[in-house]
């Protein structure tokens, strides 16, 4: 899934443990959570949710949590 645009999709369901996600547009997907996405692999240039915020610990390592900006 490497740079890929998932904009419109409810990840609610989907489990992403060790997805490739790396560059993806995960701006406009919807019920993608902190607990689901941290088990997926990003980088810098991975477009997430408003929702979504990461602090990046290396160029590999990263906590994510969830705000109150998407709604």
């Amino acid at each position: 899934m490497c740079s890929s645009d998932l904009r419109g999709s409810d990840l609610g369901e989907t489990r992403l443990t060790r997805t490739n996600l790396a560059g993806a547009d995960l701006s406009l997907t919807t019920n993608l959570s902190s607990d689901n996405l941290k088990t997926a692999l990003i980088d810098r240039k991975t477009k997430l949710p408003d929702n979504l915020e990461v602090q990046w610990i290396s160029e590999t390592e990263f906590v994510c949590t969830e705000s109150a900006k998407g709604e």
